[in-house]
């Protein structure tokens, strides 16, 4: 199992809340061509089902659209939370962390969130123009971030 995981959500059919799967398919390419130890995962939205994958990882992020940034990107880490709302329906990726925690007595040595600054939420829209220069900041900064961080972890240049 590759030691850092990608989770990509969001509802492509929902305009700029396609960013976080819309990065996993861009970024996809180049992290096949750097053979690069990462594992994609795209959903529509986070549930408990994803317990079992952040085990036996180094390195999770989360990538998502929000409203809720005032800059192009936001990278946070993930604390683990309890959540007494706690649904099948929508967990949030600090939830997630501490169901793991609490289930398998392990998590991912880093867990965070990169969220992609998004305006254009509407059913049927295109990704808004705004979003699309957005999307291109993401990519870069996650190519650096995982460039470093295996170059920390091996001792090698990605």
């Amino acid at each position: 199992m590759p030691p850092i995981l990608l989770i990509g959500y969001g509802n492509l059919a929902r305009g700029d809340d396609a960013l976080g799967p819309l990065l996993l398919d861009r970024i996809r390419p180049w992290i096949k061509q750097q053979g690069l130890p990462v594992d994609l995962l795209q959903e529509h939205q986070l549930q408990a089902e994803l317990i079992m994958d952040l085990r036996e990882r180094d390195l999770v992020i989360f990538i998502d659209a929000s409203v809720g940034i005032n800059s192009a990107i936001d990278f946070r880490r993930v604390e683990p939370e309890d959540n007494s709302s706690f649904t099948t329906h929508a967990v949030s990726p600090g939830t997630l962390l501490k169901t793991c925690i609490n289930l398998y007595a392990e998590a991912p040595a880093d867990t965070y969130v990169l969220s992609i600054r998004g305006y254009d939420f509407s059913l049927g829209e295109a990704l808004s123009q705004q979003a699309a220069e957005n999307l291109v900041a993401a990519i870069e900064f996650l190519k650096k971030h995982l460039n470093k961080r295996i170059t920390e972890t091996t001792g090698k240049p990605a």
